[in-house]
């Protein structure tokens, strides 16, 4: 398959599934780790009533060329806004899940074609889709929400011996990266 070297399955971004022979863009790798972080989210912390949309990630119908294709179950779960009732627990992650959604959803719907759209969500697409492709936006947008968490018991961490980064300083550290070297790095040790 041509997308085999383009990642792992579950985690690829809608286009790459759709187009095998599409070239991999940054876009995808920033899409790939909503993906990743949806399915961490289900696998970790999902409540009990919620079942694991295992079509969604693991979906592999081929062409008549027998090539792999896909990105339908994803295409659907964005476009119908489902990561809006993802069953996880906290209201952190729920937020997260349902801001990068958002920003998917708005992506995706910009290359939709509208008859005579208003003049104000033709902007809204485009500012949106211009973001979505910046690490910056994501770095922020998952900074954000890590400053929302709770900082977590001192004790328990040093009696589990956990080391590292308090969220604060985590949060810090991140958000003082420029939007060049955000693309370039990681953050060390967000936790």
């Amino acid at each position: 398959d041509a997308n085999v070297d383009q990642g792992t399955w579950a985690f690829m971004s809608i286009r790459l599934l759709e187009e095998p022979q599409r070239i991999h863009e940054l876009v995808d790798d920033l899409e790939a780790v909503f993906w990743v972080l949806l399915f961490v989210a289900l696998k970790r912390f999902a409540r009990p009533e919620t079942p694991f949309p295992t079509a969604l990630l693991h979906q592999r119908p081929r062409d008549k060329e027998g090539r792999s294709i896909g990105g339908a179950e994803k295409q659907t779960y964005v476009s119908s806004a489902l990561f809006r009732r993802v069953g996880v627990a906290g209201d952190v992650l729920h937020g997260l899940i349902r801001d990068c959604g958002e920003a998917w959803l708005i992506f995706y719907m910009s290359f939709m074609p509208f008859s005579d759209p208003p003049p104000s969500l033709l902007k809204m697409f485009a500012e949106t889709a211009e973001s979505v492709v910046s690490p910056s936006f994501w770095l922020e947008k998952f900074a954000g929400a890590l400053a929302k968490l709770p900082e977590p018991d001192s004790n328990l961490n040093a009696s589990r011996g956990d080391v590292g980064l308090s969220r604060n300083q985590a949060t810090s550290s991140c958000m003082k990266r420029t939007a060049a070297d955000a693309g370039a790095d990681t953050c060390e040790n967000p936790l």
